[in-house]
C-alpha cells in the first residue's frame, strides 16, 4: 500500500506515527507520497497504481488544481475514486461517501465517552499530567458499494457483516 497526502504539518505528523509504528502493521506500506497539486495527485496515482494493491488516502483538502485554486476533500476524493484503478481506503465518512472503498472510521461515541472518562478523572483530583494518552479501540467499517462494483470487488457476506455500507 502507499500513502498519499498533502503535505501540511498535522500529515507529516500522522506519516511520522505510521512510519513509527511499522512492525505493528500487517500491511506494508511502500511509499509515502506528499502531493500538493492535481498533476502531482494524477502522476502518484498513476506511478503507484501500478506498484501497489491499494492507497490510502489522508487528507487532500487544499490541493491546488490547475488554476491555482485551492480544492475541498469531497472533490478530490471523487477525483481520485474515478482516475485510480485500484482500491483507495479512507480514514473518514466523507471519503468513503465521496468514492474511497473503505475504511474504518473512528467512533464518536467512544472518543466522546473516553472524553468525558477523563474530564471526570481530573475534576476529581487527578493531575493532567497523570492522565494517560489514549487511543481508540474500537471503529466501524464503512464500504462504498459502488466504488467495489466499479472496482469488480465482489464483497463476500462476512466482510459485509457488522458495515456500514454507502453507495
Amino acid at each position: 500500500m502507499a500513502v498519499i497526502y498533502k503535505d501540511n504539518p498535522s500529515n507529516r505528523l500522522n506519516v511520522a506515527q505510521f512510519q513509527a509504528d511499522t512492525a505493528d502493521h500487517s500491511i506494508t506500506i511502500t511509499d509515502y507520497i506528499d502531493v500538493n497539486t492535481m498533476e502531482e495527485l494524477k502522476s502518484a496515482i498513476a506511478s503507484m497504481g501500478k506498484k501497489v494493491d491499494a492507497l490510502f488516502m489522508m487528507t487532500l483538502t487544499g490541493i491546488l488544481d490547475e488554476n491555482g485554486k485551492a480544492l475541498e476533500g469531497n472533490e478530490i476524493q471523487s477525483f481520485v475514486a474515478t482516475f485510480s484503478k485500484i482500491p483507495t481506503l479512507g480514514h473518514s465518512n466523507w471519503q468513503i461517501e465521496s468514492g474511497a472503498l473503505c475504511g474504518v472510521i473512528k467512533i464518536s461515541r467512544e472518543k466522546g465517552t473516553g472524553a468525558a472518562e477523563l474530564a471526570v478523572k481530573i475534576l476529581g483530583g487527578t493531575p493532567v499530567t497523570d492522565v494517560p494518552i489514549t487511543q481508540n479501540r474500537n471503529g466501524q467499517r464503512i464500504i462504498n458499494v459502488t466504488t467495489a462494483k466499479r472496482l469488480g470487488i465482489a464483497l463476500i457476506p462476512s466482510v459485509l457483516r457488522g458495515s456500514e455500507l454507502v453507495r
